[in-house]
């Protein structure tokens, strides 16, 4: 009987835990109704809630660097996008290849996070958490969530303005190889971007990007301003989970009290 009820425990402790790692936990406030949202769990990518780009990432000084579906996937525990090098020249003359993915819903206004990690820190490498729409016009609000790249030590986040004027701040110490929730909060009067829900910095003109209608985008490939050596192996960039909330109210109240 004593194992029974300690077999009866244990599951049910068990059963506990899954469910703690499972939840989506809303951010502070209240209100907020999960939108959107892919804990990459399984072991393909989810093609009703995302498309994957194909095609020529960057060309510079006569090298290549292509996006390659097959280098994407989930492992069952997060995304996975690998960067390659080719021994020769692909069928494009690339001898680099990264990968893309890119929302098939597109979003205005919420609070939208992401956990994500690199294999290690390498500024020969470029993974970036973003969003992005080209208007009829040619221009563009970008909002880069996560951006890792040689110009500095930490990964950025940005708000580069249909003007290509853009703000930039750099996070502290919070390394690229390590797990962090990178989120942006925005609404029609505010672009205000966290690292950890802690608050860093606010876009300087929210107004232009208030109507915009935006997808999320996943991104890494080889370094255009470093073509790192076409040897060993390349860091892989991960992410564990996305979440689109809105709705929500009450943020800037736990903002201030922080």
């Amino acid at each position: 009987m004593k194992d029974i009820c300690l077999s009866r425990i244990l599951a049910l402790v068990a059963l506990f835990l899954v469910s703690l790692s499972t939840a989506h936990s809303a951010p502070p406030g209240t209100g907020w109704s999960l939108a959107f949202s892919d804990e990459f769990n399984d072991t393909t990518v989810d093609s009703s809630k995302w498309k994957i780009s194909k095609g020529q990432d960057w060309s510079k000084d006569g090298i290549k660097c292509w996006f390659y579906p097959e280098n994407v996937n989930e492992n069952g525990n997060a995304l996975v996008i690998e960067n390659k090098w080719l021994p020769s020249p692909g069928p494009n003359g690339e001898l680099y290849s990264g990968a893309t993915i890119i929302s098939n819903q597109k979003f205005t206004h919420g609070y939208i996070e992401a956990r994500t990690r690199l294999d290690w820190v390498d500024g020969h490498f470029w993974p970036t958490f973003w969003m992005n729409e080209y208007r009829a016009d040619g221009s563009a609000n970008e909002f880069d969530i996560m951006e890792y790249n040689h110009w500095s030590t930490y990964p950025t986040q940005s708000h580069h303005f249909p003007k290509k004027e853009g703000v930039t701040t750099v996070p502290s110490n919070a390394s690229v190889n390590e797990w962090h929730v990178w989120g942006v909060l925005w609404t029609e009067n505010e672009i205000t971007f966290y690292v950890d829900g802690i608050k860093q910095f606010s876009s300087e003109r929210p107004q232009v990007a208030a109507t915009d209608l935006l997808p999320l985008v996943f991104s890494c490939s080889p370094n255009l301003n470093k073509n790192p050596a076409r040897t060993g192996q390349y860091p892989r960039f991960f992410v564990d989970w996305v979440r689109v909330w809105q709705g929500g109210g009450s943020w800037h109240q736990w903002c201030a009290d922080r």
